[in-house]
């Protein structure tokens, strides 16, 4: 006759043991992750970066020599955000760095940051190498604001230099060469042509003064288009009369001449 209902003795002991340890894996990896809450996972390491010596960089036909360490430094906090954060993006990876004798190696590159005057200094440098903007420009001519279009300039790509700076930090890359970019004007054909519609909005009637709702004159057109002054450094709201007032001539009208315009 057949028996039912009994468990064979050796596979429940497997299975309890099997249970025991992760039991004891769940306890472990809990532990350790609250052990490195904060601070990098076992086996992470963050690579040194080359700031030492010197680098050239070509502009042109022209060599520059430069010292990484006067234009990088290490971000010591954002490095240590990013040695923190590595290799916990999966629940795999932090159970291998946690639960294995020995964790798999992980390199963090360092965070680099420009030396601002270093950076500023080196850029000024290049830049002689490129060739300046022309900016656009509004001159009155009459009564008709005349726009005068400009061009972009070329000079050192920003990124592209910073981006080839942080690679031979990390790999050692040498020479570099640098990547040039289009250097806008600071005015614009688009800035330069809405200022010619201001002025033509101005210049489109004449305009009453008053002093305490009282009329004490008008500007004509043609009087007022010899007071329209162009400046590309200053907001309209930044400007006043000592600003815009350039060295009087003697054909200049005075305040007594607007005031006795009918």
């Amino acid at each position: 006759m057949r028996r039912f209902g009994r468990i064979p003795l050796v596979p429940l002991v497997a299975l309890s043991s099997l249970l025991a340890i992760a039991v004891a894996a769940v306890a472990v990896f809990g532990l350790r992750e609250w052990q490195y809450a904060g601070r990098p996972l076992p086996g992470t390491v963050v690579a040194e970066p080359r700031l030492t010596g010197s680098l050239d960089l070509i502009a042109a036909t022209t060599r520059v020599g430069v010292a990484p360490g006067d234009l990088l430094h290490v971000d010591d906090e954002a490095t240590r955000r990013a040695a923190v954060a590595a290799g916990r993006n999966s629940l795999l990876s932090r159970a291998a760095a946690f639960l294995l004798p020995l964790p798999p190696d992980r390199t963090v590159q360092p965070v680099l940051r420009v030396q601002p005057g270093a950076w500023r200094a080196l850029l000024a440098r290049l830049d002689r190498y490129g060739r300046p903007p022309q900016a656009a420009t509004v001159a009155m001519r009459g009564l008709q604001p005349v726009v005068r279009g400009g061009r972009d300039g070329i000079r050192a790509s920003r990124a592209a230099l910073f981006a080839a700076l942080v690679r031979h930090a990390r790999e050692g890359q040498s020479p570099i060469h640098v990547r040039w970019a289009a250097w806008p004007p600071r005015v614009g054909a688009a800035e330069a042509g809405r200022a010619a519609t201001t002025a033509r909005t101005l210049l489109s009637a004449p305009i009453e003064l008053r002093l305490r709702r009282v009329r004490v004159g008008s500007v004509r057109p043609a009087q007022l288009a010899r007071l329209i002054r162009f400046r590309p450094d200053k907001d309209p709201a930044q400007c006043t009369w000592r600003e815009v007032r350039p060295p009087r001539r003697p054909d200049d009208l005075a305040v007594e001449d607007l005031l006795g315009a009918g």
